[in-house]
């Protein structure tokens, strides 16, 4: 072991919004999401209301200079906590120093080879206005695939966005969840040929467990990304 890192022990990381939203054990900003140590770096005066602004520097540059950071202190791959980042993930991932996945969409096209041709996925998302072709193609869904991909979005569920959007101070898990798992059925009554389902938003994967036993069928989602991400970097037990 050589000199040189302030701290040791930690090989992924997160670059994780500026807000104070509750985050339960599943979000990929409750740090007990995972199996293995995880260090957070907060984007400074980037929020959850930016993600819903159109694209800017400030969000890239806050985004590069924060997984940098983490980098200089020894991270050797990172995630994010918003998968409506990523129309960044080429621009981000051109200006840092470790590799990044900057939304959970990047697993979209590798659900896409594992099933039938003429099966689907379901992506649910806190806004489907905000998932563009840019979205995807940066993600590496070919204009081919874009229409195996139902979009589902969480119009809704006034009380679990309430509390994303931070209107909402304290977190009722079960009531979020009867709205969560009422969007599924949504989005699965208009992709009957669903064969798994991909979650863009990081505050959803609470969920995901139930999502799964809902529907019976297999659930990607930021944790899943993290998760596979640590593989390449994390020692194995």
């Amino acid at each position: 072991m050589k000199r040189g890192r302030p701290f040791y022990g930690v090989e992924t990381g997160v670059a994780i919004l500026d807000s104070d939203i509750p985050r339960p054990v599943g979000d990929i900003g409750n740090a007990r999401s995972f199996d293995y140590p995880v260090q957070y770096q907060v984007v400074t005066g980037v929020g959850p209301k930016d993600m819903f602004r159109p694209r800017s520097e400030k969000v890239a540059d806050g985004f590069a200079q924060a997984i940098n950071t983490m980098a200089g202190q020894g991270v050797r791959i990172a995630a994010t906590s918003c998968g409506l980042l990523a129309h960044y993930q080429q621009e981000v991932a051109s200006r840092t120093d470790i590799p990044i996945a900057m939304s959970s969409l990047i697993q979209i096209p590798v659900v896409l080879r594992l099933l039938r041709p003429e099966q689907s996925v379901l992506l649910l998302t806190i806004d489907a206005e905000r998932i563009t072709p840019a979205h995807l193609e940066q993600s590496g869904v070919g204009e081919s695939d874009r229409s195996r991909v139902v979009v589902q979005d969480m119009a809704h569920a006034p009380y679990f966005l309430s509390v994303i959007k931070g209107t909402e101070d304290d977190y009722d898990s079960n009531r979020a969840l009867a709205e969560v798992l009422r969007a599924v059925d949504e989005g699965l009554g208009r992709a009957p040929d669903c064969g798994a389902i991909v979650i863009e938003c990081t505050n959803l994967p609470p969920f995901s467990n139930d999502i799964k036993a809902h529907t019976g069928l297999p659930v990607w989602d930021a944790l899943t990304l993290t998760d596979w991400l640590a593989g390449a970097v994390e020692p194995r037990q």
